[in-house]
């Protein structure tokens, strides 16, 4: 094409290339905005069910709970209230050795070893030391800790290995459901929640399944403990 016929081209065709672009783009706008839309209204489906799913969980464990305390009542086994002492972390594990806790109260607060820490209605620890004015705990999910626990609602108890940074492993039969998301907690007439199912390993050939459970609190990030200072067992 000649030299003028080129610059005529352009210049007739840049307006119409300018219209196109516009057109691309606002239609392309709009179909996003649309896929936003769409997808904001899938997501907002989504937790409106999750939250009736939640609230629907929440009320069947508060009824649950009821029948629990009038059963133990019925049996002669009511609740009993503990004392706590609340305790601030001095230091975490991330700053202390592996899963271990320093907190700011000790003997002269009538601290003893053996006494137990927890996190709200969470356990995590025993009082492993004791000083005038501190002491140490040492968290259930230390490295080859053991502790006897039942998860959810099975008769099955076994023991908990603590395997560092919040993680347990447990061995159950193969007969016992076991799923992610499971509560784990002491076989005890007060049970504190131990940690939440998030793995279950199963070989067909075995009659065990390994359940891997993770403490429902991160450790690094605590402030405060209770310790129960009027019994030395859950």
């Amino acid at each position: 094409m000649p030299y003028p016929f080129q610059i005529l081209a352009v210049t007739v065709g840049r307006p119409i290339f300018i219209v196109r672009d516009f057109i691309e783009k606002t239609v392309f706008d709009k179909l996003s905005l649309i896929r936003s839309k769409s997808s904001l209204i899938d997501e907002n489906r989504d937790l409106k069910l999750s939250v009736v799913a939640l609230e629907s969980r929440l009320a069947d464990r508060d009824l649950l709970a009821k029948e629990n305390i009038s059963l133990k009542e019925l049996l002669g086994r009511p609740e009993r209230k503990v004392k706590t002492i609340l305790a601030r972390v001095l230091s975490t594990p991330r700053s202390a050795a592996y899963d271990v806790l320093i907190i700011d109260v000790g003997r002269e607060d009538g601290l003893e070893v053996g006494q137990e820490a927890i996190v709200g209605a969470f356990a995590a620890g025993r009082i492993s030391q004791v000083y005038p004015r501190t002491a140490k705990v040492l968290l259930f999910s230390s490295p080859g800790e053991k502790t006897d626990v039942v998860i959810a609602d099975q008769n099955a108890i076994v023991t908990a290995l603590g395997k560092g940074g919040g993680n347990f492993e447990a061995t159950f039969p193969k007969e016992v459901e076991v799923s992610s998301g499971d509560t784990v907690s002491f076989p005890h007439i007060q049970p504190r929640v131990f940690g939440v199912v998030e793995d279950v390993v199963v070989h067909p050939t075995d009659s065990f399944q390994t359940v891997l459970f993770k403490n429902p609190f991160n450790a690094n990030e605590l402030a405060w403990v209770e310790v129960v200072i009027d019994s030395k067992k859950p």
